[in-house]
């Protein structure tokens, strides 16, 4: 009942690779979009994975909530064949964020990054409609929060103060839950697309990256 077809890339960086960056992409667009981004990380000497959900570009089949979460589970176990728990990180953009945040609550990695996420799904829609009744029906829940409790490696979020995706508001909800040791990295001026033009984003994965 759960099949399916989904698909991913795969960038080498030239040299020996340090480790590799899972990447759970956004909701908008394809591999067609977000491929690009492995140049940032294979020039600091990782190797890139991202794959598109069910629904997405060429990947195919029925989904739900619980099927979204056993997939990213599914790429992280094809990591695991070729990368060690400590050469891995999880990297979740915005909606890829429930995924990463979830990979980390149950499984091993070096760390956990997260760029713009929100709280759950559920504060997002209410950040935008507080008008209607807090029990109103959501079909997909995805709650970083839920996941962050249960996360025990390194975790670094950057958030926009800007961003009209995902209000700075709901993602700052998450420091509270974050441990001793993790980072909440606050963008000024940033918006939800381009933190990679940004300073401050740029000097801290460097600096993520370089460990």
């Amino acid at each position: 009942p759960h099949s399916g077809r989904l698909t991913a890339l795969w960038f080498r960086a030239e040299a020996p690779a340090k480790g590799v960056v899972l990447y759970f992409h956004g909701n908008a667009g394809s591999l067609e979009r977000w491929g690009h981004l492995h140049h940032f990380f294979t020039r600091q000497g990782y190797d890139f994975m991202v794959y598109d959900y069910r629904g997405y570009g060429k990947s195919t089949g029925r989904r739900n909530q619980k099927i979204m979460y056993n997939d990213a589970m599914t790429f992280y176990r094809f990591a695991r064949r070729h990368y060690a728990p400590e050469q891995i990180f999880l990297y979740g953009r915005s909606l890829g964020s429930v995924f990463a945040s979830r990979v980390a609550a149950e499984q091993p990695a070096r760390m956990l990054v997260l760029e713009t996420p929100f709280y759950s799904l559920t504060d997002l829609f209410y950040t935008y409609y507080p008008f209607l009744p807090r029990a109103f029906y959501l079909r997909y829940r995805f709650s970083n929060a839920r996941s962050l409790r249960q996360v025990r490696i390194p975790v670094v979020i950057f958030q926009g103060t800007d961003d009209l995706i995902v209000p700075y508001r709901s993602a700052a909800r998450l420091k509270p839950l974050l441990n001793p040791g993790d980072a909440f990295h606050t963008v000024q001026g940033a918006g939800h697309n381009n933190l990679l033009f940004y300073d401050i984003y740029n000097r801290k994965m460097e600096e993520i990256l370089e460990k």
